[in-house]
């Protein structure tokens, strides 16, 4: 009889524990409780994302490629065609609504994004080279993480090749 009521109380113990769990999940405060392992920052780090709204994600996210990406805009611009010796006053403007994220894959995409830049061609010395203003219309996709309590672009590719002397669309 002793067992059979020790093992009613282990229930009921088990049984408002979890309504407990539940109670914690559901409110999310878990998190604070958790402790500061990798399991509770990345719980952590999940709520934090979610209570963020995705306006606040794509603002975040524009500057990051406008303000913090340059090396990755680098990257892209050595592939113009024709190349270059160089590029310098590097811009990109997007509007929030051209920026769609995927909160559980970290990834996002844009579209209708304006780089605007300048290429050193011909030569790289200043008496045969010529520095030439480009402004290009750009689409693609990245990645992004959860850091310090904002997002931070990882990386992202664009769509298009970038050609230097083709018309563009008005």
């Amino acid at each position: 009889m002793r067992i059979s009521t020790h093992r009613s109380i282990d229930l009921l113990l088990w049984e408002k524990a979890f309504a407990h769990l539940t109670e914690l999940l559901t409110h999310g405060s878990f998190v604070f409780r958790y402790g500061s392992g990798r399991l509770g920052q990345q719980a952590y780090q999940h709520r934090h994302l979610e209570s963020m709204s995705f306006n606040e994600m794509r603002e975040q996210i524009a500057n990051s490629m406008a303000v913090h990406s340059l090396e990755n805009w680098w990257r892209i611009l050595e592939n113009t065609n024709p190349g270059n010796y160089g590029v310098d006053d590097v811009e990109f403007q997007i509007d929030t609504n051209d920026i769609w994220v995927s909160l559980q894959a970290r990834t996002f995409t844009f579209r209708n994004g304006t780089l605007s830049f300048s290429a050193r061609l011909l030569s790289s010395n200043d008496r045969d080279g010529v520095d030439m203003n480009f402004e290009r219309l750009l689409s693609g996709s990245g990645t992004f993480e959860f850091q310090d309590g904002e997002i931070k672009v990882l990386g992202f590719a664009i769509n298009e090749d970038i050609e230097l002397f083709e018309e563009q669309p008005a």
